[in-house]
């Protein structure tokens, strides 16, 4: 299982904002929330709660330090490819991979392993 704790505020900013503007007290602090959360492996990476490293960058001392993920993500956020864990974004990884518009995609486990469980109906390609 994976544990983490979270504090949040009980109400947001504009919340806030409205309770202090009709409080008749000067100095007015809301009480926050502590949470003591708990996740399956499969559900904290799902939830984006962890991230999954590749099984090199796992064994290399590198991969053993932790670099907490940006917040927010998406647009404008820190890039990292999914792929090789570089500084560029995952569709435009030297190592493939990278799929959408650029091409027919390669089957990952025929590349790692050298055979695929789906066979002719896999719908990634086969060629090294």
């Amino acid at each position: 299982a994976i544990k983490r704790f979270q504090v949040r505020n009980m109400a947001d900013a504009s919340s806030q904002r409205d309770l202090r503007d009709a409080s008749v007290y000067s100095t007015f602090v809301l009480p926050k929330l502590y949470m003591k959360m708990l996740y399956c492996v499969s559900c904290a990476i799902h939830g984006r709660v962890v991230r999954v490293r590749n099984k090199v960058l796992r064994a290399s001392p590198e991969g053993r330090i932790y670099v907490r993920p940006g917040k927010g993500g998406g647009k404008g956020g820190s890039k990292g490819c999914f792929t090789c864990g570089g500084d560029h974004i995952a569709r435009e990884c030297p190592e493939g991979g990278g799929g959408g518009k650029g091409g027919p995609q390669v089957c990952r486990d025929f590349r790692d392993r050298g055979s695929c469980r789906f066979g002719d109906t896999c719908r990634f390609s086969h060629d090294a």
